[in-house]
């Protein structure tokens, strides 16, 4: 069974009588298919909601931890991201939550060139500063998530690395085994112990909103946590050319060679991992994507 496989299946009727049993007065004139990923599976409810249900057991916690801190993030960036306005649980103990549509549509169906990436650096750079410069304090250091799945665990991403490099040859690029073995070695867990902050943690193309060729809002928060910085970054190296990278560190902040390495790093994991699911179901438009994004990170590699 792979990972993204669901455990629970949601049909139109059983979301139907979930959603009017666990929320008191709201009655469904209409629902319809929306999105399903990973963890969750989205209908589109009264032309209005999208309510999101979990699909498998792992995702209970994180999305647990949406329908919490999603009301504080909501305040602390300049682009929208989902607010929780209903929320329940079925099939003893499986969270679902429901809030209005972000605006524009998914960056990976939208197939920008790299001038139209060029465009967006500037207001990444910015809602990644935004989003990294949360004050961790109180509740939030004492309760947040931590990287309890280890997305920058060195030893345990490395060896997926190595697992999933036959993805290289899948997608017919010609990098070798040698960069991939000399970018590992340029990273270090005192790297990753060295900063922590809030990270969306999962930032990717079906991720990222876009609307008249603008980010128009960020979505699928369930893997934020405290983490390294780099975790984020990832993506900046990943979807942004090289000739994009100044403008975004412009409104981001310096980058130094550790931590762009690391993000790197944890690009290439990410997307090796992304591009074989996406082959697994037959998403085209998500394998180019990752071919690309492989490609970029072998242009952003500094060395």
């Amino acid at each position: 069974m792979q990972p993204w496989e669901a455990e629970i299946e949601m049909s139109p009727d059983i979301a139907k009588g979930i959603i009017e049993k666990e929320i008191g007065q709201f009655k469904v004139k209409s629902i319809s298919p929306f999105a399903q990923g990973w963890d969750k599976t989205a209908y589109l409810v009264n032309n209005e909601f999208l309510f999101h249900f979990t699909r498998r057991e792992i995702a209970i916690q994180t999305v647990k931890t949406e329908i919490k801190y999603l009301p504080l993030i909501t305040q602390m960036l300049s682009v929208p991201v989902p607010k929780p306005e209903y929320h329940g649980e079925f099939a003893n103990g499986f969270p679902f939550f429901a809030y209005r549509p972000v605006p524009g549509r998914m960056v990976v169906e939208a197939q920008l060139n790299e001038i139209q990436r060029l465009a967006l650096a500037p207001k990444l750079g910015e809602i990644l500063l935004e989003l990294h410069s949360i004050p961790v304090t109180g509740e939030l250091n004492a309760n947040f998530p931590k990287d309890y799945m280890g997305k920058l665990n060195i030893e345990k991403r490395s060896g997926q690395i190595d697992k999933n490099w036959e993805v290289i040859d899948r997608l017919g690029l010609g990098v070798s085994a040698k960069f991939r073995d000399e970018l590992i070695a340029t990273v270090r867990q005192e790297t990753v112990n060295s900063k922590s902050c809030v990270v969306h943690g999962d930032l990717y193309s079906r991720h990222l909103m876009i609307k008249n060729g603008a980010i128009s809002g960020i979505i699928d928060w369930g893997d934020m946590h405290l983490n390294h910085p780099a975790r984020d970054l990832s993506f900046a190296v990943n979807y942004l050319p090289p000739n994009a990278f100044s403008a975004f560190i412009s409104a981001y902040g310096e980058i130094n060679e550790q931590d762009l390495c690391l993000a790197l790093f944890s690009a290439m994991n990410h997307t090796l991992y992304v591009a074989d699911y996406a082959m697994d179901i037959g998403d085209e438009l998500l394998r180019n994507e990752c071919k690309w994004g492989l490609e970029n990170i072998v242009k952003n590699y500094p060395y």
